[in-house]
């Protein structure tokens, strides 16, 4: 026995695999995309939750299970509210300091995963955009957990409806809205996005994307989204259009594309200025190049060892 599995079962097993249906991916959605999601206006209580969760979640590539009520038992498990912890001028806040939503930064405490993970914590600073921030949103979940009241290792899921009742966000309710959502998206067809290839997964896959395609190394991108192995970049799909556009840009030597879909417009100004100035600046340099070789043309013509002598000046640009 030399501890190698055996040929023939390698084969049957290598069989079955081939037998199996392709894994079926989950599309990611723009970061912009996720911003609308978010901001909408709505008087539904379960939605205002949801848009909270869901965006906290986003910022740290969280699991379904993670942040909603999902069916049947899991490793993972969902994050509580004495896990939510925020940090100002690097000190920890109680939570019920009513300046939590200042917090520089917010961090969470994750109790079990199923890749056997225990009690591991990551960070998330805040920003300067009003809808996207990990802070703010987290803020919020706290303040309606606070509001039920519910207590300190409940989970972060529960919601009260209209009439005072307590409701659990669901990973059923999560994926309704967000089919809808992306259903009247007037972007839907141009972004390429299919509601049915939308699901409860495609929230890791849209910060895995949203990590990759601001050049986040792969090593940061597993450690935030606590992942083993690269097993992240199967979460990431190339057909995106977000992916498609930046890869084109570099590939002819133009800047990233710019993290936010909101921000495309003024991205493309700044491309567009910035060509114009590379432009100037090369009519600059030929012009001077141009001048110089003329001198040296005229310099070799005249000198006295040059008599006779041919000389050629070749430039490429």
């Amino acid at each position: 026995m030399d501890g190698k599995l055996s040929r023939l079962l390698h084969k049957q097993i290598k069989g079955y695999e081939n037998d199996d249906p392709a894994k079926k991916q989950q599309q990611c959605l723009p970061v912009g995309v996720i911003e609308r999601f978010c901001e909408q206006r709505t008087e539904s209580k379960a939605q205002q939750a949801l848009q909270d969760n869901y965006l906290f979640a986003f910022f740290f590539a969280m699991r379904a299970c993670e942040f909603l009520s999902v069916k049947g038992s899991r490793k993972t498990v969902c994050i509580r509210l004495n896990g939510i912890i925020f940090i100002k001028d690097n000190k920890i806040l109680p939570p019920t300091a009513i300046n939590i939503n200042e917090a520089d930064k917010v961090a969470v405490h994750f109790e079990d995963q199923k890749n056997s993970d225990q009690n591991c914590v990551r960070h998330a600073s805040r920003t300067n955009m009003p809808t996207l921030c990990p802070v703010r949103a987290a803020a919020n979940i706290v303040q309606r957990l606070q509001a039920i009241p519910a207590k300190q290792d409940d989970f972060i899921y529960p919601y009260k409806d209209k009439n005072g009742n307590v409701r659990e966000l669901t990973e059923t309710l999560s994926l309704v809205a967000l089919r809808e959502f992306i259903t009247n998206l007037p972007e839907r067809d141009s972004l390429g996005l299919q509601p049915k290839e939308i699901g409860n997964r495609t929230l890791r896959s849209s910060a895995a994307m949203a990590m990759k395609l601001n050049e986040a190394n792969d090593s940061d991108i597993m450690l935030h989204g606590r992942w083993k192995s690269s097993a992240f970049l199967d979460y990431i799909r190339p057909q995106t259009t977000t992916f498609a556009d930046k890869m084109s840009k570099l590939m002819v030597g133009a800047p990233a594309i710019m993290f936010s879909t909101t921000n495309v417009n003024t991205f493309n100004n700044q491309y567009l200025e910035n060509q114009n100035r590379n432009q100037e600046q090369n009519n600059n340099q030929n012009q001077m190049f141009r001048a110089t070789t003329e001198n040296l043309e005229n310099i070799l013509a005249t000198s006295s060892q040059g008599i006779g002598a041919v000389c050629t000046i070749t430039a490429t640009w």
